[in-house]
């Protein structure tokens, strides 16, 4: 299962429709917060989490250190246009974490979520 957390309503709507297209479940979140408790209630079933870093309610880089106490073996694809130093380092030498700049292409995407998961569809 794929979480997506994207504060763009249509954004969101566009991830969600594409990726169940593709395969994949996935649910959907608005902020970090929402990501976070839907990731405790879920987290043996979410196998990768794919937002932007620019949410609102939390800063992308603390998001993923949240998200790394929960569930230290989930998949992250974190999106945006720059990455700070911060979140630079957390990417490097990480296996369990990606990053696509935006604008990406729905091949781009989805090439980094079979990447991410082994090319396994959750269905």
């Amino acid at each position: 299962m794929i979480l997506v957390v994207e504060g763009d309503e249509t954004m969101r709507l566009v991830l969600r429709v594409f990726l169940e297209e593709c395969g994949y479940k996935v649910l959907v979140a608005r902020d970090g917060n929402e990501a976070l408790r839907m990731l405790r209630m879920s987290a043996p079933d979410i196998k990768l989490v794919l937002y932007d870093i620019m949410l609102p309610n939390i800063d992308g880089v603390e998001l993923l250190h949240q998200i790394k106490a929960i569930d230290a073996g989930v998949r992250v694809i974190l999106g945006g246009e720059v990455l700070d130093r911060r979140a630079r380092a957390m990417l490097e030498g990480s296996g369990e974490v990606g990053f696509l700049h935006k604008p990406y292409t729905s091949e781009e995407i989805l090439g980094a979520v079979r990447f991410a998961l082994g090319n396994t569809i959750d269905r």
